[in-house]
């Protein structure tokens, strides 16, 4: 069957305005020549549209023309129709066209049914004004384009939603990322393959089920606090989280929550993305263990040669020390220089044990965090044992120069500022690519 759209050759193609038609054709459709002939008269008087008007006086031959017409004016009260089923008749025949009902005044109940069947509009026969009835034409041409170029833009929305729709479904299918909608109450609405492979499950087998049955949190709030708190909120989440596997493994994994509305009717869901991380978080683990392993070998390596520069004077100061004890105790009389020198050399002894004495405390101070507690202390004890560890890995040439000045005393922990200190120092001896001195001005 024939589908007219106005304002187009031939009753098809995509609808036109009435006011850019160079001539609108009119099938009118009347039984009493008297009548056609004035509306006939009316239209082509008309001073705003040009109309082709064609007369034919029966239903059937209205029904074989219309897909020549742009509007039909149609009488209600035919040889060959009468009523309602002549508008029906011709709805079927060419649902786009507009027409135009004429009635009597007994019939203008009629009129109004017919404008709820699809007529555009209807008139009263006795009571139409001159320039009524053109008026009425192109104003019921214009609505029904109206209303086709509405048609048009809906099924056209519909279609992309679906492609859109038909698209999402097919990202959430093949997506890589486990992904899962979750329904207000913390359960699960669908999971895509890639979640359920995550917790070792069917995709089937998770609909239903609680999301703590597959997801614990790490700390903070649980999974499913978090859920109702996106639910509330409408904000994002995401944490680092333990996926719950069904042989009772479990798996460290990233978790974000989405709000999403997902129909017309704003049924609102939260989806949730996760990530295995597990294996980029144990290579995460074994790279930051070597980097304590080689930092733990660096400040060894700085120790002991900041040990040893003391320990090898205090053992020269022994041997001396020795040497001259024995002489003493096989009665041998000092001469006044080698005195000095013993007094001296036990000076140097006292000496350079405190020096590696302040060394294993600055030691024991970062291994154990002691001194981290807050007191009023001096700021120059702080720069005593990071100074020897940044001295002991510093490369030849390079000299470490200390201008102290008069600084107040503070309130900090000792063990943290020197290790702030230590870092600072030890990051510039590794940068440094000159031989140029460290300054430290405290």
């Amino acid at each position: 069957p024939f589908s007219a759209v106005p304002g187009s050759p031939a009753g098809s193609g995509p609808p036109v305005s009435v006011f850019s038609m160079a001539r609108v054709r009119v099938l009118l459709v009347e039984d009493s020549p008297s009548d056609a002939a004035l509306f006939k008269a009316q239209l082509e008087a008309g001073p705003d549209t040009d109309f082709d008007v064609e007369w034919v006086p029966t239903y059937a031959e209205g029904r074989e023309r219309i897909a020549d017409a742009d509007c039909t004016i149609l009488d209600l009260t035919l040889p060959d129709s009468e009523g309602l089923s002549s508008v029906q008749g011709l709805a079927e025949v060419a649902p786009d066209m507009p027409v135009i009902v004429l009635t009597g005044f007994q019939e203008e109940s009629g009129g109004v049914e017919a404008v709820r069947l699809g007529a555009q509009d209807y008139l009263v026969k006795d009571n139409i004004q001159p320039q009524q009835l053109g008026r009425a034409v192109r104003h019921a041409i214009e609505r029904k384009t109206a209303q086709a170029e509405l048609r048009a833009l809906t099924t056209e929305l519909a279609e992309r939603n679906q492609r859109l729709a038909s698209s999402n479904s097919t990202i959430f299918d093949q997506s890589l990322t486990g992904m899962m909608q979750i329904g207000d109450n913390a359960t699960v609405v669908v999971a895509n393959p890639a979640m359920a492979h995550l917790v070792g499950r069917e995709p089937g087998a998770l609909r239903g089920r609680s999301v703590d049955e597959l997801f614990g949190a790490l700390d903070g709030p649980s999974i499913v606090q978090a859920i109702a708190q996106v639910f509330e909120t409408g904000q994002a989440w995401g944490r680092e989280a333990l996926l719950l596997r069904s042989d009772g493994s479990t798996r460290l994994a990233t978790v974000q929550l989405s709000p999403l509305t997902m129909d017309e009717a704003g049924t609102p869901i939260v989806l949730m993305m996760a990530n295995d991380i597990t294996a980029e978080s144990s290579a995460m683990l074994r790279e930051a263990h070597d980097q304590k392993l080689a930092e733990l070998g660096r400040l060894a390596a700085g120790l002991a040669h900041e040990i040893r520069s003391p320990l090898q004077y205090v053992t020269t100061s022994m041997d001396w020390v020795r040497t001259a004890v024995g002489r003493l105790l096989a009665g041998e009389q000092l001469p006044a220089e080698d005195v000095a020198d013993l007094s001296e050399s036990m000076e140097e002894v006292v000496d350079g044990i405190g020096r590696i004495s302040d060394i294993v405390r600055g030691m024991n101070t970062l291994a154990h965090r002691a001194g981290s507690d807050m007191r009023l202390q001096d700021i120059d004890d702080v720069l005593d044992f990071p100074l020897a560890v940044a001295r002991g890995q510093a490369p030849a040439g390079v000299r470490f120069e200390v201008q102290r000045g008069e600084t107040p005393r503070c309130t900090f922990g000792l063990g943290l500022i020197q290790q702030v200190v230590l870092n600072l120092l030890v990051n510039a001896v590794q940068a440094i690519e000159d031989a140029e001195p460290i300054v430290d001005r405290a």
